[in-house]
């Protein structure tokens, strides 16, 4: 036991703090505890670790009810994966952090820290891969022309911070990120140009919740799999997307036009499609049968007309159609063959729908 490399203890129900036996483990270098129920002054934890700070390399404690102040981290000098999300620690964040220069990972999201966060605190990050701030207290200064001493490779998530008007120019020297996350960052203007070919590797993307306007460039070629551009001032076409697409989420922008474009997309393993409260215009086309994966549709809210297509009636996996406020005509098509629909609104258009047909579908 005390010459434990790697200890998993994720996913369980421990309680209490970290076990005062674990002060006895020198050679740690990878201690996870992610996801249990462990609660405990974060730096008492810390202290019991404290002869494994020449080894680990690896402390994950997120998901747990770790709290109070940043503990003194000083001495893990070889420390590269930090996981201390969804806790309930507070306090300032100090700018010892950026002297971890063997840090590749950092995730703080979901606590209650405060302060700002400044250059210092990734002074010397240079190795830094992944950076997860969202939901805490603090604010974030660091100047649009900073340039960073990392190239991150995973995700940055700097949700709910304000970081505009302009999108920050430091941002774009990120040309490798799979995950980019500034829903609510005070972002509006059009985007960066070439800001699609500076992210082309992106896997998710969210923007929310901004007020960022323009139109969208044909998106099939990237490999985006999760899109979050809701509550933004975004016009034009709903463009084609990735074949990896999973989730789309387009809601509240000013998307108009039919959505004949969009319908060229081949993403089979699409779950949930929500373009509601636009200004999209036409008939739907014909072509729903490529998004034999899709359970949620949610269209309710536009000014989209004509009859509701047949090959909507051929996606089993259907759950959930939503098409209130429209101005749709004619008969609901069989949905004999979307055995899992539960739900399906259709109010506010002017639909010809006997109870016999609600019966079958609902």
């Amino acid at each position: 036991m005390l010459s434990l490399v790697t200890l998993d203890l994720s996913w369980n129900k421990l309680e209490g703090g970290i076990p005062k036996g674990f002060q006895n483990l020198c050679s740690l270098e990878s201690l996870t505890l992610w996801s249990n129920q462990l609660s405990e002054n974060i730096e008492d934890s810390v202290k019991t670790l404290s002869c494994a700070e020449n080894t680990l390399m690896t402390l994950d404690l997120s998901y747990n009810q770790f709290w109070g102040s940043w503990p003194d981290l000083a001495r893990f000098s070889k420390l590269r994966e930090l996981h201390l999300g969804k806790n309930q620690l507070n306090g300032y964040v100090p700018a010892s952090v950026g002297q971890l220069s063997s840090l590749e990972h950092l995730s703080l999201s979901g606590n209650s820290f405060t302060g700002v966060i400044t250059e210092s605190h990734f002074l010397k990050l240079s190795r830094l891969h992944y950076l997860g701030l969202s939901g805490n207290y603090f604010s974030i200064n660091l100047s649009s022309d900073w340039n960073p001493p990392f190239q991150l490779t995973g995700l940055l998530d700097m949700s709910s911070y304000k970081l505009g008007p302009a999108f920050p120019k430091w941002i774009l020297t990120q040309t490798n990120l799979t995950g980019l996350y500034l829903s609510n960052a005070g972002l509006s203007g059009s985007l960066p140009n070439k800001f699609w070919d500076i992210f082309s590797g992106l896997f998710q993307l969210d923007l929310s919740m901004n007020q960022i306007h323009g139109k969208l460039p044909n998106l099939s070629t990237m490999s985006l799999s999760n899109v979050y551009l809701s509550s933004n001032l975004l016009s034009g076409a709903v463009p084609s997307f990735s074949p990896e697409l999973r989730k789309l989420y387009l809601s509240n922008n000013k998307f108009s036009e039919p959505l004949s474009c969009f319908c060229a997309t081949q993403a089979p393993y699409l779950g949930l499609i929500d373009i509601s409260e636009n200004q999209l215009s036409g008939e739907l086309p014909n072509y729903w049968k490529q998004f034999q994966g899709l359970e949620a549709l949610k269209l309710e809210k536009n000014k989209l007309s004509g009859k509701i297509p047949s090959s909507l009636g051929n996606l089993k996996r259907l759950t959930l159609l939503s098409l209130n406020a429209n101005n749709f005509s004619g008969e609901l098509p069989s949905l004999e063959n979307c055995t899992n629909t539960t739900s399906i609104m259709a109010s506010d258009n002017s639909f010809g729908l006997s109870s016999d047909e609600v019966g079958r579908c609902c």
